[in-house]
């Protein structure tokens, strides 16, 4: 699909480059000042530098002495050696020395690096039956003519990945640049993959952006260009999220990199279900995401890898917030429906400047969702926050869009808005006509509100009055409330409510939650079959739990 481009006021994104040697940088000889400056201007202003190359880094150091020195990393052999200016060290075992030794039998020209073994591409078909025959785990790489062969599962992409790590810079900040078949696994894992002119013809089919130049002269223009600027915005057209299908059986589709979306809909519409569709998908795609949750309705996200939530009766710092990405999680959720709501409100309001500062040390977190926009002030306010703003993702949810400040709306690209009884909405791009779509599944249980129901307590006329002997006067303010008054009452009053329907009652009547009020009605019919009591407290605990009382989620470290 190719990249769409979308001029943009200039924010700095790219966090870092990985460049391609030979056919990109240069296509004989030492690489050309004009790309040289390039790379130091990038580096002074904090731009990480990469070199990427198939070259065994003895042959590197002794054909462009001192070229190393120009980056802040080097990944040698295909992702098998990493260096930078303070150390050194091999990614993946040597491949087996046999091997080596069945090439060079048949003839064929063997260079034996700290990993890999180099050869032609015509032993292509020697090296293959060798490996076979000596049951190596070893993959062949072509590189145009040359051909290496490293052990199975390194490539330029797993070298990159780990030099990113190492500089602390996430991959959908970086852009790659190569030319050749080595350099697929590279373009793949940057955020924006880019081919020279001259590059194969299959890599530039798989590239977000072709250049019209060639190598050298290709790489200094896009280092000076407005795309590392953020001046130019390209939107890679494989990096999507699914939103769900339409009519048609085709798929609803979102992008997952510079994107910004309302989604909105009156209540119990399926406003928190669609944001959290959209984060499940952004954290499995590793992108940073930041969750403003006022009511608890994304604590769920918790059960997914790298997901941290930050809760607690008061307001947390900024720093235990942020902090969390830099200790490793890919999706913060900020739960805050333990607060009062007018420390909710001051809550996300103090986490704008931090936000602008966090994304300008390191690039992260790409997305924010806010969850209630409307009651958070800078949302609300006249002069939006730079830290709001494209090139970063943004997720605005509120069933009162008209409360959000005129500018930030102006800047929204994609609505969703949701209709009333399903999981069904009407998506408009930023052109084109709306679209009628069925929601997606998700991936973990969505609970709706669950801290505000499970803890907030209800007013004297709501609660539940449990009656009968030996149980007056004992009342529920909560549904956690009731869970544990349910397990202390004696058998002859859960008996007496149930076979009145007075716990679904309850439930429909004061949640309006007609899905778990059905589930209780038919263990409150159960018992007139069964006569056990104690099987329909059981039963009516469990159903509560997995709907309102999940576990504890894993919380951020502090």
């Amino acid at each position: 699909m190719p990249a769409a481009t979308k001029e943009v006021d200039a924010v700095r994104w790219y966090r870092a480059v990985a460049l391609d040697l030979d056919g990109t940088l240069t296509s004989g000889g030492r690489p050309g000042a004009a790309v040289l400056d390039g790379i130091a201007r990038l580096r002074d202003d904090g731009v990480v530098a990469a070199l990427v190359t198939g070259r065994i880094l003895a042959e590197l150091d002794a054909e462009f002495p001192g070229l190393a020195d120009a980056f802040d990393v080097v990944v040698a052999e295909n992702g098998c050696v990493l260096r930078t200016a303070d150390w050194s060290r091999r990614l993946a075992e040597p491949v087996d020395a046999a091997l080596a030794h069945r090439l060079r039998r048949a003839g064929h020209p063997v260079v034996r690096g700290e990993v890999l073994l180099a050869s032609t591409a015509a032993a292509d078909h020697v090296a293959l039956d060798a490996v076979e025959d000596l049951g190596l785990d070893v993959h062949l790489v072509r590189n145009r003519q040359a051909l290496m062969l490293l052990p199975a599962g390194v490539s330029k992409g797993t070298g990159l990945r780990a030099a990113l790590a190492a500089a602390g810079v996430s991959r959908h900040n970086t852009v790659a640049v190569g030319d050749a078949e080595n350099d697929h696994p590279m373009l793949a894992l940057a955020g924006l993959g880019v081919a020279v002119g001259n590059a194969v013809e299959s890599l530039r089919r798989r590239a977000d952006l072709v250049l019209p130049d060639q190598d050298g002269d290709a790489v200094a223009e896009l280092l000076a260009g407005p795309v590392l600027t953020g001046e130019r915005r390209v939107v890679p057209g494989r990096r999507q999220l699914v939103v769900g299908e339409g009519a048609d059986g085709r798929p609803a589709l979102l992008p997952a990199v510079h994107t910004t979306v309302l989604v909105s809909g009156g209540s119990d519409t399926g406003k928190s279900y669609l944001a959290g569709l959209l984060v499940e998908q952004l954290v499995a795609q590793e992108y940073a995401v930041l969750v403003l949750d006022p009511e608890g309705d994304h604590v769920c996200l918790g059960a997914l890898p790298g997901v941290a939530v930050v809760a607690g009766s008061q307001p947390p710092a900024a720093a235990d917030v942020f902090g969390a990405f830099e200790r490793g999680a890919s999706c913060v959720v900020l739960d805050m429906s333990r607060l009062q709501r007018r420390d909710r409100e001051a809550c996300a309001d103090t986490l704008g400047a931090p936000l602008a500062a966090c994304r300008e040390a390191t690039g992260l977190p790409h997305w924010v969702v806010i969850d209630e926009a409307q009651d958070v002030p800078w949302c609300r306010s006249s002069e939006v926050s730079p830290a709001l703003l494209d090139p970063w993702g943004l997720c605005l949810v509120s069933y009162q869009p008209e409360r959000v400040s005129p500018e930030l709306l102006r800047r929204i690209g994609w609505r969703i808005d949701l209709s009333p009884g399903g999981r069904r909405a009407l998506l408009s791009p930023p052109a084109g006509e709306p679209r009628p779509i069925d929601l997606a599944r998700r991936f973990t249980q969505h609970v709706r509100h669950w801290h505000k129901y499970a803890d907030s307590p209800l007013p004297a006329g709501q609660r539940f009055v449990f009656r009968g002997p030996g149980a007056d006067g004992v009342q529920a303010g909560s549904l956690r409330e009731f869970v544990a008054a349910l397990a202390g009452v004696p058998a002859a009053t859960v008996r007496h409510h149930a076979l009145n329907g007075d716990f679904s009652r309850w439930v429909a009547d004061v949640y309006r939650d007609h899905l778990l009020a059905g589930l209780i009605r038919t263990a409150e019919r159960d018992l007139a079959t069964h006569g056990d009591a104690g099987r329909t407290r059981r039963l009516l605990t469990e159903l509560v739990a997995v709907r309102y009382l999940p576990p504890a989620p894993r919380a951020a470290s502090r």
